[in-house]
This record gives C-alpha cells, sequence and structure tokens, in this order.
C-alpha cells in the first residue's frame, strides 16, 4: 500500500511500489487529491498500465552551454570568448538541436566538410572542434554518454602555410630590412627570439636588458571585448627568458621610445593590426606571424641546437610539444648511424 505524506503547504509526495521498489512523486494540491492520485497510479500499476513521464531529453545544446558555463573560471578570457563564440557561431547551429545520445562521428564529420565547402579553413575547423570535444569528454565524466564521438571523427588537415618556415637567407634578408617596413622589427624580432605575437605587442622596455642581451617575457597582449588587455603568458612555462643575438639587441637599439612598450608608446598595440601588417609584409613568402616564430625553431633545429634548450627558448610546456611541432625539421642523422653500425660491426 502507498501513502501520501506533506512536504511543504500545499506540496504533497506520494510514495508507491513497483516490483518491490519503492518510488517516490510530488504533487501540489490538496492532500485529497494526492491521495486520488495515488490510487489511479496503483489502479495502473496492478492492470500494467501504469508509465511513468519521460526523463527530459538531453541535447548537444544542453551540455554545450552547460560546459561552457563551468568553463569560464578555469580559462583566460580570450580564451572563453574563443570558446563561446565557436559554441554560439558554429556548434550549436550544427548539433545543438540533436540528443546527445544521437550525436555520431559521422554528423560531425559532415558538418566539418560542410564548414570546408563554406570556406572555412582546416585550422579553423580544429579550433571548433577542441571545445566540442572537451564538451563530450565533460558528457562522459558525467555519465551522459559512454564515449566521446568527437575523438572518433576524422578530422581535417592542418593548412600547409601553418607549417610553412623561412630558409636561413630568407631570414636574414627579413633581419637586414627591418627598418624598411613599419612591421618589419615586430617580424624581425619574432623570427629572431621565437616570441609569440602576443608576447611581442606586450614587450615593455623593462623587460629588454641590452648589457645581458636579455628579454624577459612576462607578459601577453590580446583583444578582448573591443579591447586590448593584457595578461599572463599561455602557460608557466611561457614565463621566460630570452638571450638575445648582437644583430637583436642592434635592433631593439635602432626603434625609437616614445612610452613604456617597445612597439605601442604608452599601450600595447592591437595584435590583430601587427598579425596583419606583418602577414603583408611576408605574403611574397607565404608565412604568416605565428610561421616566424616556427622558422625560428626550425632554424635552430637545422643548426643542431640542443632540443631541451629549444623548448626552453619557445616556452613550450613539454619537450614532446617541442617535437611533435618541430621534428619534421631537424637534420638527418641516419647516415651517420649507418656508417658508425658498419664500423662497430667491423670491429
Amino acid at each position: 500500500m502507498g501513502s501520501v505524506r506533506s512536504r511543504t503547504p500545499g506540496s504533497w509526495q506520494m510514495l508507491f511500489y513497483i516490483d518491490g521498489k519503492q518510488q517516490a512523486k510530488t504533487v501540489k494540491g490538496t492532500k485529497r487529491e494526492a491521495e486520488r492520485m495515488l490510487r489511479e497510479i496503483e489502479r495502473q500499476i496492478d492492470q500494467g498500465e501504469y508509465r511513468d513521464k519521460p526523463k527530459k531529453v538531453v541535447t548537444v545544446g544542453d551540455v554545450l552551454r552547460e560546459w561552457l558555463s563551468g568553463v569560464k573560471e578555469r580559462r583566460t578570457i580570450t580564451t572563453y570568448e574563443t570558446y563561446e563564440r565557436s559554441v554560439r557561431n558554429w556548434l550549436l547551429p550544427a548539433f545543438g538541436e540533436l540528443p546527445l545520445s544521437g550525436l555520431s562521428p559521422a554528423a560531425i564529420e559532415a558538418a566539418y566538410r560542410e564548414w570546408g565547402e563554406r570556406g572555412s579553413s582546416p585550422q579553423s575547423i580544429l579550433n571548433r572542434h577542441t571545445p566540442l570535444s572537451a564538451t563530450l569528454k565533460y558528457a562522459m565524466k558525467r555519465g551522459y554518454v559512454s564515449c566521446n564521438a568527437a575523438s572518433l571523427a576524422d578530422l581535417p588537415s592542418r593548412d600547409e602555410k601553418d607549417k610553412t618556415v623561412l630558409d636561413d637567407d630568407t631570414i636574414r634578408r627579413l633581419v637586414i630590412d627591418a627598418h624598411s617596413n613599419q612591421y618589419g622589427p615586430h617580424a624581425a624580432l619574432a623570427v629572431m627570439t621565437g616570441m609569440r605575437l602576443g608576447e611581442v605587442c606586450a614587450l615593455k622596455w623593462e623587460d629588454v636588458d641590452m648589457e645581458k642581451r636579455e628579454i624577459m617575457v612576462v607578459r601577453s597582449a590580446a583583444r578582448s571585448a573591443g579591447r586590448v588587455i593584457l595578461k599572463a603568458p599561455k602557460t608557466r612555462s611561457s614565463r621566460r627568458p630570452i638571450s638575445l643575438s648582437v644583430g637583436t639587441v642592434g635592433l631593439l637599439k635602432g626603434l625609437p621610445r616614445r612610452g613604456e612598450f617597445v612597439f605601442g608608446g604608452d599601450s600595447p598595440p592591437n595584435p590583430a593590426t601587427v598579425s596583419a601588417g606583418v602577414c603583408d609584409l611576408c605574403r611574397r613568402w607565404g608565412v604568416t606571424m605565428h610561421g616566424l616564430r616556427h622558422s625560428h625553431a626550425s632554424q635552430l633545429n637545422r643548426m643542431g641546437e640542443n632540443i631541451k634548450l629549444v623548448q626552453e627558448r619557445m616556452g613550450h610546456s613539454s619537450i614532446k610539444e617541442t617535437m611533435d611541432t618541430y621534428t619534421h625539421t631537424l637534420p638527418s642523422q641516419q647516415g651517420g648511424m649507418a656508417e658508425r653500425l658498419d664500423d662497430k660491426m667491423r670491429g
């Protein structure tokens, strides 16, 4: 036999049994109405007619919003804004109304193909994939789904331009001609130090020690809500000293001092403006501002520099990241290894 008990004024909890297991349902109204409803439920149970209301279908959009709300405090403001734009402009329109349990790798791949046909670059699609995959990983931890469909989807290959690096002769010419263009010094500093765009824009004269020939990277500039902000470097290892060559010191000494920032006077320059200016300058070589950073690391690898030192100079969080990104630029040692094997066998 079931029972009815009061919870709050005008609210009643009905207790009843299905297959020996107690169930509870709360209703509003009078006690008499609750008792009448309980008798009807028990009648339906006896005759096998009882069906509880189906649970609310959880959609991909529900979990995207839930994940985005929770991640806001754990990411920098610029990273969060990037995620929010991806969710609002791309992920919700493509997947928002789908039941979470119905999202498949094939559906994800179809959306990625459509975005590519509409003009999105592979890197842009990969940037949208990051919050989608993180959301589905979150859903797995919460028990909403049993697998991460995004981790099983085939992803587009990165843009070839992201892999473009300058050869030594082109780097030399870029540095020599640095002061012939408004954004030449920005490009030269990036290609000679491996600094990121935001780090170059946030550099202050107080961070530069001409005598020690060293720059200390302690902040980064980014655009947020229509204005340029300063923030901590990308990772803990991104806060680092960078040794300067004599030529790089000469480049910096040749810059006018108009304020506390090396390139922006009393306020940092807009990273988007600098990036566009550098890209326009380097268009003939097909390299971006970030490509200049790649070019610096690649040049160090071609010189045979210690990979651990390259990692520290680039501000990577692990040596694996450095190896995965730049191994293709390491000089081949296969020939020498084969000769040493021959010497060993003859010995």
